[in-house]
C-alpha cells in the first residue's frame, strides 16, 4: 500500500471499529468469514455510531417518535413523519441511509426488519420512494435497499425504473411540463436545472442493482448519467439561470457540488462518494483526475483526511468537524484503491 501503509494501520486500530471493520473488508480485501473481520464486525455493532442508531429503531424495524406527530403544526409535516423523512435526520429514510453507508450487513435481523419497514411505509406505488419523487431519496433508498439484500423486491424495481424514466439532465434553460413530477417551472428535484443531489444519489443507486434493472432505457440513463458527471467535472457545475433565482430548482445545494467531506452523507454527495461511484461503475481513472486531485490536496502531512462536515441533529457523532477523521480517510483510501493510487 506505500505511502499509506501507516494510515492504513492507525484504520486498523481497535478503538474505531467502524472504520477497522470497513478497512478489512474493503481495503485489505479481507472475507467475511476472517477471525478479524468477524471480531471487528460484532465491536461496530456495539459501538458508535451503530448502535446508538439502533437504539432508536421501534420494534416495528422503523424509526417514528409519536411526539413528533404532536409537535407537527401542518399536515404537510406529518404525511413527511408517515413517510419517514421528517424530523430531518432521526427519521427512518435517514437511518437507511446512515446504516448502508456504514457497511452494516444484510444479514443484521434488525437491517432486515429496517429494509422491510421502508418498503411498507416509504414506497409508494407509481411515485416511488417518498410521495413526491424526491430524487435524492428514490435514488438512495434504492442504492440502500439493494445493498441490505432487498434487490429482489418489485417495489425496488419499480422505483428505479420510475427513476431512470423521468430523470432528466437539464442545466437551466429548460421549461418543464406542468405534469407530475416535472410540476412546471416549480419542479423542485427535475425542474429548469436538475437536481444536482438526485443526479449523484442515481449514479450511487447504479452501482449496486442487479443485472435484472438494466433494461435498455436504464443503460441509456447510465450513459447519460456519466456523461453528466463528466462534461460538468465533479468539484463544479456549468449551468444557466434563466428563470427567477427564489424557484426552488435554484436552491443552491441543487445547482451547485457540495465540496466539503461529510460524515455521515445526508442528501448531498461529497466528491469522495461522487468519484467512488464513478470508479465502480467501470469510468477510468484518467478521466476523473480533477476530482481525485482534490481529494489528494487535502490530506494532512500524516496522509489523513479531517471531517469538514457533519449533521445535526443526529443520534451518534460520526466525528469532530475539523478534526482528523477515520471515516472520511478510509473512504478516501477506498476511493484512491478503486483508482488502482495505492
Amino acid at each position: 500500500m506505500g505511502q499509506f501503509e501507516d494510515t492504513i494501520e492507525w484504520l486498523r486500530e481497535e478503538n474505531y471499529p467502524l472504520t477497522r471493520y470497513n478497512t478489512l473488508r474493503y481495503i485489505l480485501d479481507k472475507e467475511e468469514d476472517d477471525s478479524e473481520v468477524k471480531d471487528s464486525l460484532v465491536k461496530m455493532m456495539n459501538s458508535r455510531p451503530i448502535s446508538p442508531i439502533l437504539e432508536h429503531q421501534n420494534e416495528d424495524g422503523g424509526f417514528m417518535n409519536r411526539s413528533w406527530f404532536e409537535r407537527a403544526k401542518t399536515e404537510s409535516y406529518k404525511r413527511a413523519i408517515r413517510w419517514g423523512y421528517l424530523p430531518k435526520y432521526k427519521s427512518t429514510i435517514w437511518q437507511v441511509r446512515f446504516l448502508a453507508q456504514a457497511g452494516v450487513p444484510a444479514k443484521e435481523p434488525r437491517i432486515k426488519a429496517l429494509g422491510k419497514y421502508a418498503l411498507n411505509h416509504v414506497y409508494e406505488e407509481g411515485r416511488g420512494f417518498f410521495n413526491d419523487f424526491l430524487a435524492c431519496v428514490n435514488g438512495d433508498m434504492v442504492w440502500a435497499l439493494c445493498k441490505f439484500g432487498f434487490e429482489q423486491r418489485s417495489e425496488l424495481k419499480k422505483a428505479f425504473e420510475l427513476h431512470v424514466r423521468y430523470q432528466k439532465y437539464e442545466n437551466g434553460d429548460w421549461i418543464p411540463p406542468k405534469e407530475w413530477p416535472y410540476n412546471g417551472k416549480q419542479g423542485h428535484c427535475l425542474g429548469p436545472c436538475t437536481c444536482y443531489n438526485g443526479m449523484t444519489q442515481l449514479l450511487r443507486a447504479m452501482t449496486v442493482v442487479p443485472e435484472s434493472y438494466w433494461t435498455s432505457k436504464a443503460k441509456e440513463a447510465k450513459k447519460n448519467t456519466i456523461d453528466f458527471f463528466l462534461s460538468h467535472g465533479i468539484i463544479r457545475r456549468k449551468w444557466k439561470q434563466t428563470f427567477s433565482k427564489n424557484l426552488p430548482s435554484y436552491r443552491k445545494h441543487r445547482t451547485t457540488p457540495l465540496l466539503e467531506f461529510t460524515a455521515p452523507i445526508g442528501a448531498q454527495s461529497d466528491p469522495i462518494e461522487v468519484t467512488t461511484n464513478l470508479l465502480l461503475l467501470g469510468v477510468n481513472a484518467s478521466k476523473l483526475d480533477e476530482a481525485i486531485g482534490f481529494v489528494l490536496s487535502k490530506q494532512n502531512m500524516k496522509g489523513r483526511w479531517v471531517l469538514d462536515k457533519t449533521l445535526s441533529p443526529i443520534y451518534s457523532s460520526w466525528g469532530k468537524k475539523g478534526q482528523e477523521s477515520k471515516w472520511i480517510t478510509f473512504r478516501a483510501l477506498r476511493m484512491l484503491k478503486l483508482a488502482d493510487h495505492l
